[in-house]
């Protein structure tokens, strides 16, 4: 059944609207450049910040989102 409503562009916007607000805005610019295939030096090159920092950002995020 949620696999289901998941295949609805609806859905899949609003599950994606509640847990971008759940994250910060580095959590989620980190899992887009993830999503998009940068690696974390890439991600960490292109927003200033440690790769360490990366990984801290995107542990944090998936913690969130399997909280929520």
């Amino acid at each position: 059944l949620i696999t289901n409503f998941l295949t609805f562009p609806l859905a899949q916007t609003f599950l994606a609207d509640t847990i971008g607000r759940a994250l910060s805005p580095r959590e989620r610019a980190c899992i887009q450049h993830r999503l998009n295939g940068m690696s974390y030096e890439d991600i960490g090159r292109s927003m200033g910040i440690s790769t360490n920092t990366v990984g801290v950002l995107i542990n944090r995020a998936f913690k969130k989102v399997k909280a929520a």
